[in-house]
């Protein structure tokens, strides 16, 4: 009598597992990984862990003084992303040729959004070649 009771309180619980999971966003150091971030560095960062904060993951791999940060977030339609993206302060232009809808912001900071997630990609103490910002583009958006 008490395994059909004991299976639904299981069932229901994997079901309330999987719901929460699927709210959360990708993980960041999936997204961009140590290779992916060595290519910007021009060199082999130690490994990262992604960190969760309220309704962001964050990954961070660092060389030296430079960075790159990683954070993804759900942001549940194009339009609000676009709107964000469009209100940060400085030079903010689309990513021309990488087949997602990017932005390239001041330069330093990728925003990236794709079936209902937002990534930014943002680089301390240096400024990737547009070309090497492109390549991350390509490989986030096709890994989302």
């Amino acid at each position: 009598m008490r395994w059909p009771l004991v299976t639904s309180v299981i069932c229901a619980a994997a079901v309330a597992v999987g719901s929460a999971s699927a709210a959360q966003p990708p993980d960041p150091c999936a997204l961009v990984t140590t290779v992916d971030a060595s290519t910007a560095l021009n060199a082999n960062p130690p490994t990262a862990k992604p960190k969760t904060v309220g309704a962001t993951r964050t990954c961070t791999y660092k060389i030296g003084k430079k960075s790159v940060t990683v954070t993804t977030q759900k942001i549940a339609t194009k339009a609000a992303f676009d709107k964000t993206a469009k209100a940060i302060k400085g030079v903010v232009v689309p990513m021309l040729g990488t087949g997602a809808d990017a932005y390239s912001a001041n330069g330093t900071t990728i925003l990236l959004w794709n079936k209902g997630t937002g990534v930014t990609i943002a680089f301390a103490g240096f400024q990737p070649f547009v070309s090497v910002q492109q390549a991350l583009v390509k490989t986030v958006a096709g890994k989302l």
